[in-house]
């Protein structure tokens, strides 16, 4: 995968090299790697919704392999975390996202966790028409430095209906109002 061919390139990066067993001890129990997995990946999920950057943040490597292709047409690409999460906040601050999560399963896996999960999501926005989205959402979590991380985050759109255009008009509405304060400013109106 491309993931384990970066961190094959990048010794600096420190991953356990082996499948994962029972890894992970929370209040003196031991978790299995789906329960990490599904721990992690809600974690960030519900961080994201509540627009809790840090948190989110927290929950990636500092390089993430992401791939929104089958909703942005663009192909994956490793990223700066700090950049995913910055931006994903940025474009979506006005918004409001509701995800449900289900179905959670562990891929075969080389290395590291490998999970799968039915993904569907709900963008709204006052004076927008939402958006909602069914999919998959595949992870690949491996130890960090010590900490499980998402390594790489991948989501499969099945499914859309109402606005297909809901980021396109967030981000025109963002534009729009800091020009119209640039208008406003230059014009007198306070």
């Amino acid at each position: 995968s491309s993931i384990f061919l970066f961190y094959s390139l990048c010794p600096c990066l420190k991953f356990s090299p082996k499948p994962l067993k029972y890894t992970k001890i929370i209040k003196g129990r031991k978790m299995n790697p789906k329960e990490i997995a599904e721990e992690l990946i809600i974690k960030m999920i519900n961080a994201a919704d509540r627009k809790q950057t840090q948190r989110v943040r927290e929950c990636f490597a500092d390089v993430v392999f992401v791939d929104h292709s089958s909703l942005n047409g663009m192909r994956g690409a490793l990223v700066s975390a700090d950049e995913f999460v910055t931006s994903w906040q940025q474009l979506l601050e006005d918004a409001q996202t509701y995800t449900s999560l289900s179905n959670f399963e562990l891929l075969p896996a080389q290395e590291g966790i490998s999970a799968e999960c039915h993904a569907h999501m709900i963008y709204t926005a006052p004076g927008i028409e939402p958006w909602e989205i069914f999919g998959r959402q595949i992870f690949e979590i491996f130890r960090v430095s010590g900490e499980y991380k998402i390594t790489s985050f991948q989501f499969a759109a099945a499914v859309q209906r109402g606005n297909k255009n809901f980021l396109k008009e967030l981000q025109a509405r963002k534009k729009r109002s800091k020009l119209g304060q640039i208008y406003d400013k230059f014009s007198g109106k306070k």
